[in-house]
């Protein structure tokens, strides 16, 4: 902080040095002195700029979802090590409603690879997406496949997001346990590659997804 005086005493105007009276004006200004070397470096304090901003919410989103990813990843290796070395049916949840199990028929329902993992995870919320609340979709590819089948775990697709987020961006979890943030291009790359449908779901299961077709009057 530094004080400036605005004017003298009239009296002792002949005084080198200003005296702090009562009907004396001053005027308080505040510097940034932060990360400041030199004394020539010194600027205004400006809220706006030097108050730290809280980060945009797609990035907490995309921060929030990586996190789950991992703690899926890590499920999924647990799941693994338990069971002979074998990814378990990696049957996809559609919705959050249908989390734990898929409807199969009116009277029957599938675990989901959600469920297997639960125990793991001791947390439903991990499964879903923190802003879309749209479950992630696994890699139905390597369905009881065992691990050892998988050439290059570090970019063989495990869990994705079901869609990309306003920049066009995804989180990835993939088969070695590791998370990354990729463009939506290289994602469309990576899955033609592997051989994924478009919507995330087996040849089976797209018939759900498709909307009913309307008779032309």
């Amino acid at each position: 902080m530094e004080y400036y005086f605005d004017q003298y005493n009239k009296h002792d105007s002949h005084r080198s040095t200003p005296q702090l009276l009562k009907d004396l004006q001053l005027t308080l200004s505040l510097w940034s002195v932060s990360r400041i070397e030199k004394l020539h470096e010194l600027a205004t304090f400006d809220p706006s700029k030097d108050i730290a901003q809280a980060p945009p919410q797609i990035l907490l989103d995309r921060n929030t979802s990586q996190s789950n990813l991992k703690q899926i990843g890590l499920a999924m290796m647990m799941y693994v090590q338990d069971y002979d070395e074998v990814f378990p049916p990696m049957v996809a949840a559609r919705s959050a409603d249908e989390l734990m199990y898929l409807p199969s028929s009116k009277t029957t329902s599938v675990p989901t690879v959600q469920n297997l993992l639960d125990p793991y995870t001791k947390n439903t919320e991990l499964f879903l997406h923190p802003a879309t609340h749209r479950p992630y979709l696994p890699n139905y590819r390597i369905s009881r496949l065992p691990f050892a089948k998988i050439e290059e775990p570090a970019t063989t697709l495990l869990f994705f997001e079901d869609a990309p987020d306003t920049e066009e961006m995804r989180n990835v979890a993939y088969a070695d346990g590791h998370v990354e943030t990729i463009s939506e291009a290289e994602f469309q790359q990576q899955r033609k590659a592997q051989g994924i449908s478009e919507s995330g779901y087996p040849s089976a299961a797209k018939a759900t997804q498709k909307a009913k077709v309307v008779p032309k009057p």
